[in-house]
């Protein structure tokens, strides 16, 4: 429960994509709606059922009108191996887990979630760009302790946690792996 945590930091957030199979002729949310509903929905991979990722995708079928069909997964990796081998269309997760299947064409990206494009793909539009106001959904990493915790040990690891967030290197290993580091 929610009282059993005491919050350190949120180490980053983590933008959302939606990327498809080469097959899907869809370049783009609009294309994909039309073609979702001349299909008769279409399979979209999540790391698992109730995920953010799962439930970004069915918020998104619901704003958009797309026809979508959750195919639940025990990790983000079988999803992602099983849309770029064409068994399922579709996949929702976060951008580091198909950063290289985008970067060498085995999949497309048809959107981000997040309020602002990408930094490792700034080429892909978010879904407020592409006619969806407002749409804004992201993940995030961070770092919890027991609820007992001293509070100086808590401000402690903060503290450290955060220094280490802000060395030039670290954070370009964080940018480059597609997540935005924090430390707040």
């Amino acid at each position: 429960a929610q009282v059993d945590f005491a919050p350190i930091t949120k180490l980053n957030d983590a933008t959302l994509i939606l990327a498809a199979h080469q097959s899907v002729p869809a370049k783009n949310l609009a294309e994909l709606v039309e073609y979702s509903k001349k299909q008769g929905g279409l399979g979209f991979g999540s790391s698992g059922a109730a995920t953010t990722t799962h439930l970004a995708g069915e918020l998104l079928a619901i704003r958009s009108g797309a026809q979508l069909r959750h195919v639940p997964y025990k990790g983000g990796g079988q999803a992602v191996t099983d849309v770029a081998g064409g068994q399922i269309p579709l996949i929702y997760t976060v951008v580091p887990t198909i950063a290289g299947f985008l970067k060498d064409g085995r999949l497309k990206a048809i959107g981000v979630s997040s309020a602002k494009r990408s930094t490792v793909l700034p080429d892909v539009p978010t879904f407020a760009e592409s006619g969806l106001a407002g749409f804004e959904v992201s993940s995030w990493y961070g770092l919890l302790a027991p609820a007992k915790t001293p509070r100086p040990i808590i401000d402690r690891i903060q503290r450290e946690v955060n220094a280490v967030l802000q060395m030039p290197e670290i954070r370009e290993k964080y940018v480059r792996g597609g997540f935005e580091p924090v430390g707040n």
